[in-house]
């Protein structure tokens, strides 16, 4: 059993229940910080300019505004 999901199995029957399903059907917990991970290196070149692939340094990135977004 994955740390990051122990906790979450033993909160009620409920989710210890579903844990178990997850368990048998071969799923499991992605750890946040890989999913921060994931959605920053897929998507941050949509929404930040200078985009993430261009400045290694967060502190230069800049959200897009919304109208540049659904252009």
């Amino acid at each position: 059993m994955k740390a990051s999901c122990s906790a979450v199995a033993c909160l009620s029957g409920r989710l210890r229940a579903e844990f178990r399903l997850r368990e048998n059907t071969g799923t499991h917990c992605t750890p946040r910080v890989l999913a921060e991970e994931v959605v920053l290196h897929a998507l941050g070149s949509l929404v930040y300019e200078p985009d993430p692939l261009q400045m290694a340094d967060a502190g230069e990135w800049r959200l897009k505004s919304k109208a540049r977004l659904l252009v």
